[in-house]
C-alpha cells in the first residue's frame, strides 16, 4: 500500500484499496519486474481502483462509459480519427489505456524492454 499512496493518494484511502493491491500482486510477477513491482503493482491497482470509479459513476448515471470517441456524423458529413487506446495496441493493453494509472503501467513496462513484464 506505501507506494499507492506515495503515487496515487487519493485513490489509497477509498474503501477496499488494500483488496485491488492484493489483487495486482497476484497478477503481477516479483521476479519479472524486479525492482520495479512496487510501482507496477501500485499503477495497476489504482488503474482497477479508477475503473471501479467509472462504474459506480456510470450506475448511479444510468450511463455506460463506452470508450473513446472515434468518429462522429452529422447529415452527409463523416469524420474518423485515432485513438491512442485502439492504434496498435492489444486488446488488454487498450484496457489499460482508459486511465492514467492504466497508462503509466504501460510506460513503466515499457522501460522493461519491448518483451517486458506482463500479466501472468
Amino acid at each position: 500500500m506505501t507506494m499507492l499512496t506515495l503515487l496515487y493518494p487519493t485513490l489509497a484511502a477509498l474503501d477496499g484499496a488494500s483488496s485491488f493491491v492484493d489483487l495486482a500482486e497476484s497478477r503481477l510477477s516479483s521476479a519479472r519486474w524486479g525492482a520495479l513491482y512496487a510501482q507496477a503493482v501500485a499503477h495497476l491497482a489504482a488503474h482497477m481502483l479508477l475503473l471501479r470509479q467509472q462504474a459506480e459513476k456510470d450506475a448511479a448515471a444510468g450511463t455506460s462509459s463506452a470508450g473513446p470517441v472515434t468518429a462522429r456524423k452529422a447529415g452527409d458529413l463523416s469524420e474518423n480519427y485515432g485513438s491512442f487506446a485502439t492504434s496498435a495496441l492489444t486488446t488488454g493493453d487498450a484496457a489499460l489505456a482508459t486511465t492514467v494509472a492504466g497508462r503509466a503501467y504501460l510506460e513503466l513496462r515499457s522501460q522493461c524492454g519491448a518483451r517486458g513484464p506482463r500479466y501472468i
